[in-house]
């Protein structure tokens, strides 16, 4: 990837991510990186508490790695 020396910041804010399990758990987990928080949105009829579980659990490990973190680095080394 060629340098970039104006690109100073590459910071997630808002991600969306489509979650589902084999047992047809789906949701939508959308994550504001900026705010610090999340929240899931069902797409199938029911989630079960189980999965909703698991979800909030990914969803805090996705916050504490990434909230606030610069990638610029690994953006321009082209590992991002």
């Amino acid at each position: 990837m060629s340098k970039l020396p104006a690109l100073s910041s590459f910071t997630f804010r808002l991600a969306h991510y489509v979650v589902q399990d084999d047992r047809g758990n789906e949701g939508v987990l959308k994550i504001n990186y900026q705010d610090n928080t999340y929240e899931l949105e069902a797409v199938s009829s029911h989630l079960s508490p189980k999965f909703v579980k698991t979800i909030d659990e990914v969803a805090a490990s996705l916050l504490r790695r990434k909230h606030g973190q610069n990638f610029v680095d690994r953006v321009l080394r082209g590992e991002g």
